[in-house]
């Protein structure tokens, strides 16, 4: 029997499939599995090609130039359904992966190839009395891949005459399919065996997944299929996933180079279909098919071709680059773009902080709210940040409760503390950084701080420091335009080492711009939701930075 996961990537591996290095990666690590070179797995041919013959002997598509005929899987889909369905634990025999999300652009052919195996879940998996679930953040989403399942089974006689389908349900024997929404009145008693999630990117936040997730705890071989296009950063589940994704194949790189067959029991198998590099390869239609694996078959390179100078035309090269090219994006209007600003990398505080000069920067903001110190350094051309926030414990509360940011996540990892009552006790950040400095020996060199802030506490600093350390950082256009343009192009160059702290990536995709006449910028955020406070407090610290760059460097090399 054929290995289409073999073919696919030989075909990469050939150059006759061009590929984004995610897909190279995860196809490289498959490979070695039906090699035989992971002890714990092995493919099963038979298993992968159960599913792909159901899809394409009972599943009819009901849209567009092909309605009516039956799916035919393309050589990347039976790849993926070969993997996903294909690979078995040996121990247990049954699949390998539990979860498995396949990101992919726009008019691939992603929602058919949901409804398909939401059939194949219900009709031909085997799972005793099974239930399987079609999730989005409303069930109005849900139902897209859900209504498209039904109209399959109608289209098939051999289906249709042994199911039932009513408004929200197919049933088959003792087994059940359903759309469910974040905004249904119902989520408890479930027992999912398959869960569908569309569209993740849309999620605002994670309570959808883990009710469903959970809810699979009873079932030998569970499975969750996440089949979605990338989206604007929200710090929810697709973000986190996507994470995830990265450590994992990093974590497979790793071993297969130590020549260390073992996986340690990896479950999520991602797939992401991307661009390496959107604006070196958004002029060359050859490269499109890195985020597009169906081009030329499901969508039209015409298609495509018109969408890029659409969004040229109307300025909303965002919204291209998200739905059409699988690229994660922040706001039309932000200030920072996601890829320029995101930075894995981290370090260890005493080996970059000790014995070091240091610049603070400290946006108080006001009592009720977020508050935020900063401390950077330089090393070679790397700018280093350590990051603290605080806010006060009944507006961390509230927000848990009216707001999809996830405060929690921060605070248990350290990222925030919270400051008893409703106020934040600013003496806490002074006793913060006396902290640093018996923990770390550094020399505080300046401390730039926005003019705003409580004076009683600039005068306390003042007294410990002595005279010249802290400085006030005016926000207005005339201190802050050019520095900010300055930290953008540090960025961009990776040259800014925040030891993967999420609050400030989040506060730094926040920021948009005002322009005076002059083209002078300004930060400020899209709604009083979205902080950025953080970014303020690191642009504070580096005004002060370009006020003594020379001197501060050349302190650190002595």
């Amino acid at each position: 029997m054929k290995n289409y996961i073999k073919e696919y990537y030989e075909k990469i591996q050939s150059g006759e499939i061009i590929a984004c290095q995610q897909i190279k990666r995860i196809y490289r690590y498959l490979n070695d599995i039906c090699d035989g070179k992971y002890t714990d797995c092995y493919y099963d041919s038979k298993k992968a090609e159960k599913v792909i013959a159901f899809i394409e002997l009972f599943c009819k598509n009901s849209k567009g130039a092909y309605a009516g005929k039956s799916l035919k899987l393309l050589l990347w889909q039976k790849a993926f359904l070969s993997a996903v369905y294909g690979i078995i634990n040996k121990k247990t025999g049954y699949r390998k992966f539990t979860e498995t999300l396949l990101e992919v652009a726009r008019k691939n052919g992603k929602s058919g190839l949901s409804s398909a195996l939401l059939c194949y879940s219900l009709f031909a998996d085997g799972e005793e009395g099974a239930e399987i679930y079609c999730g989005a953040t409303k069930k109005d989403q849900a139902k897209i891949v859900f209504e498209e399942a039904k109209r399959m089974v109608k289209s098939s006689p051999i289906l249709n005459e042994q199911a039932k389908c009513i408004r929200d349900k197919i049933t088959f024997n003792n087994s059940v399919a359903m759309p469910v929404g974040a905004d249904s009145n119902r989520l408890d008693g479930l027992n999912a065996s398959v869960i569908f999630l569309d569209e993740i990117h849309s999620f605002k936040d994670d309570n959808l997944y883990h009710v469903l997730r959970d809810s699979q705890s009873f079932r030998n071989q569970p499975l969750t299929i996440m089949i979605t296009t990338a989206g604007f950063v929200r710090e929810s589940i697709f973000d986190k996933k996507v994470e995830e994704a990265d450590i994992i194949l990093t974590q497979i790189d790793e071993n297969r180079s130590e020549n260390k067959w073992d996986d340690d029991g990896i479950v999520f198998l991602p797939f992401i279909y991307t661009q390496d590099n959107w604006k070196k390869e958004l002029g060359d239609k050859t490269q499109w098919i890195k985020s597009n694996p169906s081009l030329g078959r499901i969508k039209s390179v015409k298609f495509l071709s018109e969408c890029i100078a659409e969004a040229r035309r109307t300025n909303s090269i965002n919204n291209l680059l998200t739905k059409h090219f699988d690229i994660i994006r922040n706001n039309e209007q932000a200030y920072f773009v996601y890829e320029d600003v995101k930075n894995k990398s981290t370090f260890d505080m005493h080996e970059i902080f000790d014995d070091k000069y240091v610049i603070l920067g400290m946006d108080l903001s006001k009592t009720t709210d977020l508050s935020v110190l900063t401390m950077i350094t330089k090393v070679d051309n790397t700018i280093y940040v350590h990051q603290k926030s605080w806010m006060p414990t009944e507006m961390f509360e509230k927000r848990l409760s009216t707001e999809k940011i996830p405060y929690q996540e921060w605070h248990e990892n350290k990222y925030m503390d919270l400051c008893p009552g409703n106020s934040v006790n600013y003496h806490q950040i002074i006793d913060y950084i006396h902290e640093l400095i018996d923990t770390y020996n550094i020399t505080v060199y300046k401390l730039g701080y926005d003019s705003w802030s409580a004076r009683y506490v600039i005068e306390e600093l003042e007294d410990y420091f002595g005279r010249g350390v802290c400085e006030p950082v005016i926000q207005g256009y005339k201190t802050l335009s050019q520095p900010m343009g300055e930290l953008k192009a540090t960025f961009q160059d990776k040259n800014v080492n925040y030891n993967n702290n999420p609050m400030l990536l989040w506060g730094c995709l926040n920021v948009v711009c005002v322009e005076d006449r002059n083209g002078n910028l300004l930060p400020d955020k899209r709604d009083k939701r979205q902080k950025i406070d953080n970014f303020a407090s690191l642009l504070d610290a580096y005004v002060s930075y370009t006020r003594c760059k020379q001197e501060f460097d050349a302190l650190n090399n002595l």
